[in-house]
């Protein structure tokens, strides 16, 4: 047998292939192992974007807590800065009718002062009129309203 060229084919033949399927099977396990690696990495990696994304959303969540909470704050401010206004309106106006109410009373102090200074004037004309003339023949002082005089001439 070990004269036997087939022996020896069949001999080197098996050695080739375990020779070649050593490196075969070396070559295959590389390549397994480096596609268990990059996916153990890509699942690492989609774990670690998982995790920012939770705590992207966790902030996101927050920072809309915080905006409607800022929201309520301005409506609250609005409101009291509208009530401010009104406020300020309202205590503008009553001093605007304090003072139209105040140039009234005083333009009606006026025309009355000036009012009765004319009937004083009017008065003692009449009055000195009166005494320059004689009196008519039918003139009798119970007659003159005296009360009614006093009156206008007080004021």
């Amino acid at each position: 047998m070990l004269e036997d060229t087939n022996f020896w084919i069949l001999l080197s033949f098996l050695s080739f292939i375990a020779l070649v399927g050593k490196k075969a099977y070396l070559f295959a396990t590389k390549a397994l192992d480096d596609y268990r690696e990059d996916i153990v990495q890509q699942f690492a990696e989609a774990e670690a974007l998982r995790d920012e994304a939770q705590k992207m959303r966790q902030q996101l969540a927050l920072r809309a807590k915080q905006i409607r909470a800022e929201i309520t704050a301005l409506k609250e401010n609005t409101a009291l800065t509208l009530e401010t206004q009104r406020q300020i309106q309202e205590k503008a106006l009553e001093e605007k009718a304090k003072k139209a109410e105040k140039d009234y009373t005083e333009q009606v102090a006026f025309i009355t002062a000036a009012f009765k200074a004319r009937l004083v004037e009017e008065g003692a004309e009449v009055l000195l009129s009166a005494a320059r003339s004689s009196p008519p023949a039918s003139w009798d002082p119970k007659q003159i309203p005296w009360e009614e005089l006093k009156r206008a001439l007080q004021c």
